[in-house]
């Protein structure tokens, strides 16, 4: 704005524009240009009326084995998700029976339980490269929370 012009509180929202994420499997510039990684196309908002209204696109699979990346990390957040469903109702329990402290699990114990889920006719070693490019997917999902002990679902998931 001008010097010497002012806003009103409620106006500054409309004016200013508002810092988005950059979407995953993307690079952002200024201007809000967007492009995505190699093997993802970009895919416009369905609201943003041809770009008319500023809304984020989303970088979506573009290729057969980015898209069986995305299949084992669904799975793998959905193994998470049961996890964390089994400690809240207090189903998490070890070998001997005693209750898990923590929903948290350990990647290479979801590997192995995600691993457990594949298709019959993949090779180990299919499913060693799928996961190994799964691993930035789980971890670049909202509602998944990385440490170094592990992964687990966020307690309150962003909505």
């Amino acid at each position: 704005l001008p010097s010497g012009i002012e806003l009103p509180s409620w106006a500054v929202l409309l004016a200013e524009p508002q810092c988005e994420p950059c979407p995953q499997h993307a690079y952002c510039f200024e201007q809000f240009k967007t492009q995505c990684e190699p093997d993802f196309v970009l895919k416009p908002h369905p609201l943003s009326l041809s770009g008319l209204v500023p809304l984020p696109p989303t970088c979506e699979p573009d290729g057969e084995k980015v898209r069986r990346v995305k299949v084992v990390a669904d799975r793998a957040v959905e193994e998470l998700r049961e996890r964390r469903a089994k400690f809240e109702c207090g189903e998490l329990v070890d070998e001997a029976g005693v209750p898990i402290p923590s929903a948290e699990i350990d990647a290479e114990d979801l590997k192995k339980e995600v691993s457990k889920k594949r298709r019959k006719g993949m090779t180990e070693a299919e499913f060693e490269d799928l996961w190994a490019g799964a691993l930035g997917e789980i971890e670049g999902r909202e509602e998944v929370e990385s440490s170094t002990d592990g992964y687990a679902l966020n307690t309150f998931p962003t909505v």
